[in-house]
């Protein structure tokens, strides 16, 4: 390694580093100019993207990301860039290749320029409502859970259907895990009482290589994979396996069924069958599993919860939050 090296017993200065370029994760490169100046603190990934090129842009004190301030009315895609001119974040209208093995995205004004081998789609802006034609446009058909049959998106929304589930599951384990049989068990209990509730799956695990079993007793539809990192971009699930509950004119009813179905089971079910989020919890007693608070480390964190999508994986307990954060926290 031709680089020099704190000395291991340093841990306190190591420490002190971290906490002031706030690395949380590593490999990482913070770049720096002669007069200490950060030029880039995405050093690691600008090295992936164009290793042979930042290694030239970093000696002149130039970074490979650039940013855009946005106008109120554009949307800042926090830890997105454009693959093409490198803006980050990337600002305004966002278009993705839906090519699952193509993870590229552009802003606007490339995808005027460029020529790309997949088609490209626009991405949703998060938190803005959609109605259900707007919402579904750029996805051609669902799955039927043996995945033999291709059927047309507006199944969802037609007849009595007041609100619908969509349920993201990250890895082949989450078909198994307590959460999706209770889900199971509760939905197929509630149908013959309950207006048309519809559940779509969204995972990227969806492939050939799958076994039947995986299907054979899911009873909702499935949303190509293809067409899973646009919806992840919308709903931003902070847990995986989740349960994200959608009236039917768009607004979100609830980001945390998951919890609902595992704390009142078939009654949240109805509730949103009737297009109403479900009766919560005290928010001072409520147990968020999975999530910590990433000052105090409280795990699982207990009572409100404070996110912030600017920092990645960030969330604090009402306790730390009041004692401040750069970015603007939102209250999960």
């Amino acid at each position: 390694m031709p680089w020099k090296v704190l000395p291991f017993q340093d841990r306190k200065r190591s420490e002190a580093l971290c906490k002031y370029f706030k690395v949380h994760g590593s490999p990482n490169i913070i770049v720096l100019s002669s007069s200490g100046e950060v030029i880039t603190s995405d050093g690691s990934l600008e090295f992936a993207i164009k290793y042979d090129l930042v290694l030239c842009l970093w000696p002149q004190g130039k970074s490979l990301f650039y940013s855009c301030q946005p106008r109120p009315d554009e949307f800042q895609w926090n830890r997105v860039h454009c693959d093409q001119c490198y803006m980050r974040p990337l600002v305004g209208i966002r278009y993705g290749c839906i090519n699952r093995q193509c993870p590229f995205n552009f802003c606007k004004k490339c995808t005027d320029t460029i020529k790309h081998e997949h088609p490209l789609v626009e991405y949703l802006i998060p938190k803005r409502q959609y109605s259900m034609n707007e919402f579904f446009a750029f996805v051609p058909y669902l799955l039927s859970s043996n995945k033999q049959e291709q059927i047309k998106t507006e199944i969802l929304w037609k007849g009595d259907a007041k609100a619908i589930g969509f349920y993201f599951l990250t890895y082949r384990y989450s078909f198994n895990c307590n959460l999706t049989q209770k889900l199971i068990q509760y939905y197929k209990a509630t149908q013959s009482t309950i207006n048309s509730f519809p559940i779509v799956i969204i995972t990227y695990d969806i492939d050939q290589q799958l076994p039947v079993e995986y299907w054979s007793d899911i009873p909702w539809l499935i949303i190509p994979s293809d067409y899973y990192r646009l919806f992840y971009a919308y709903f931003t699930p902070q847990e995986c396996p989740a349960l994200i509950v959608m009236s039917i004119d768009g607004k979100v009813l609830t980001h945390i069924g998951h919890h609902d179905i595992l704390r009142q089971g078939s009654e949240a079910i109805r509730c949103w069958s009737r297009g109403e989020k479900v009766t919560v919890f005290t928010p001072n007693d409520y147990v968020w599993q999975h999530v910590s608070c990433n000052i105090c480390n409280m795990i699982p964190l207990i009572g409100k919860r404070y996110h912030c999508s600017t920092c990645e994986d960030y969330d604090l307990c009402f306790a730390c939050q009041s004692k401040g954060h750069e970015h603007l926290l939102e209250l999960m």
